[in-house]
């Protein structure tokens, strides 16, 4: 068992439907999705159940789903003309394009890739990659600047 109760800003997510009426079930991998609120959006964290532990295991990093189901979803609110730097990958020694973004750009918040640490300990958009769509072009982007360009802001 878990020597002391895990806590997440959020709540849980939907579960499958289970083999009787009105049960739910565990998801892919024995996992519970949990929204939880990052500084600038909420993510889907899995939890996966250790049965021969009898623990629970929150993924601590690495690539999460960005959440798209209401209230968690926040769409972007691009308020004037800007630019973003999108990468083909996750990297900073990658070739990037310049984009122009503007009021009436289209963007869809995708994923976001978190290093080594728990999502809710990142307090900066300097530390976590977002991929995004764009106009049709996907990419990641990194950064307060890019965030705020495609019309993310801080979340309290």
């Amino acid at each position: 068992m878990n020597a002391s109760p895990l806590e997440f800003y959020g709540q849980l997510g939907e579960m499958p439907e289970g083999s009787a009426k009105g049960s739910r079930r565990l998801g892919p991998e024995d996992s519970l999705p949990i929204y939880v609120l990052t500084s600038y959006f909420y993510i889907v964290q899995p939890v996966k159940l250790d049965w021969a532990k009898f623990r629970l295991e929150p993924q601590e990093s690495g690539e999460f789903e960005v959440a798209q189901q209401p209230p968690f979803r926040h769409r972007p609110d691009i308020e004037g003309d800007g630019y973003i730097h999108l990468y083909p990958a996750p990297e900073r020694g990658g070739k990037a394009a310049g984009i122009n973004v503007t009021p009436q750009s289209n963007v869809e918040v995708l994923r976001a890739r978190f290093a080594e640490a728990p999502p809710e300990s990142h307090s900066s958009g300097n530390e976590v990659w977002l991929k995004i769509r764009i106009d049709g072009r996907e990419g990641w982007i990194i950064g307060a600047d890019e965030y705020t360009a495609i019309g993310l802001s801080f979340q309290q």
